[in-house]
């Protein structure tokens, strides 16, 4: 894990609203699941895809955190426009991709947490942490390091 800012000791998590984008029900369910069981104040919402989060944003869902995996996601134009719509919506890609050029892109687009879908719930858990803690921050599971030469650059 890249940023330890804050030790979990001292930390009392408010609740949040979070959103799972995952087409695959198992997946969606472990994510879930691995959520729910270390942070039970959390709201937990799943959706099939990307483009289903405007219908909850327009009925004045308010998000805090989206996980999503851009290879399931058809226009990147997305994340852009929940963006403008939610500037304060954090968004994390949980994904199997480790290519540099993506992370990099998604950096772009205003991705600033990155985890793998067979991060352990520890891990996954950390990145949430961190993104309501300092959602500005930079966390890149360790697995993706390979990555950060781009993202600092």
């Amino acid at each position: 894990m890249l940023n330890k800012l804050f030790s979990p000791r001292n930390f009392n998590p408010k609740p949040l609203t979070i959103l799972i984008v995952e087409p695959n029900p198992c997946r969606k369910a472990f994510l879930g699941r691995a959520i729910e069981l270390r942070r039970p104040q959390h709201k937990i919402l799943a959706v099939d895809e990307l483009e289903q989060v405007f219908s909850l944003m327009y009925g004045e869902v308010a998000l805090d955190l989206i996980f999503f995996d851009i290879e399931t996601e058809k226009d990147t134009n997305n994340l852009k426009i929940i963006k403008a719509i939610s500037p304060n919506t954090a968004l994390v890609h949980w994904s199997n991709y480790k290519h540099p050029e993506v992370v990099e892109l998604l950096n772009e687009l205003g991705v600033k947490t990155f985890c793998m879908k067979d991060s352990k719930p520890k891990t996954i858990i950390q990145a949430i942490d961190t993104v309501e803690k300092n959602p500005n921050i930079l966390y890149v599971d360790e697995r993706l390091n390979n990555c950060l030469p781009l993202l600092n650059a």
